[in-house]
């Protein structure tokens, strides 16, 4: 507890938002509603993948995407709300893409981390016990597509 009152809490926000441009705002934690993370590994034909990124930065179910392997391969985390939702994405929507050549897709099944697994790290190679902190476990389903010309 503050023990202020909650004016001034509104003054304090209300200043902070003008000089620093402070936001608040919540998420949903997915895992509680029944949402299902996924690892999600992309490789590209060269020259598509920021395309592709771009693209998966910028869909509500995303949770962050980065670029590996000199621009070829992606590697985000996505968060799929219903089976439908997650099938239309494997299934369709990034193996119909003529850019992505392989899709490796992992379910989060827990996250050994206070913190979100979009700044934790992976168990270590090798590793059967993961009971360092920012380890997560998995179950993984692969999917070779062929590139389309």
């Amino acid at each position: 507890m503050l023990d202020v009152s909650d004016q001034t809490i509104a003054r304090r926000y209300r200043r902070l938002a003008e000089v620093t441009g402070l936001r608040v705002f919540g998420l949903i934690d997915g895992p509680r509603a029944g949402w299902v993370d996924w690892l999600v590994r992309l490789q590209a034909t060269p020259g598509s993948a920021q395309r592709i990124a771009d693209t998966l930065a910028q869909r509500p179910d995303t949770r962050w995407v980065r670029l590996y392997s000199g621009g070829t391969e992606i590697v985000c985390t996505l968060q799929a709300r219903r089976p439908e939702q997650r099938n239309a994405l494997f299934l369709r929507g990034l193996p119909g893409s003529r850019h992505v050549t392989a899709i490796t897709a992992q379910s989060i099944l827990h996250v050994f981390s206070p913190v979100a697994y979009g700044t934790s790290r992976p168990c270590a190679a090798g590793s059967m016990s993961c009971a360092a902190p920012g380890c997560f476990t998995s179950t993984s389903t692969s999917t070779r597509c062929s590139a389309s010309a």
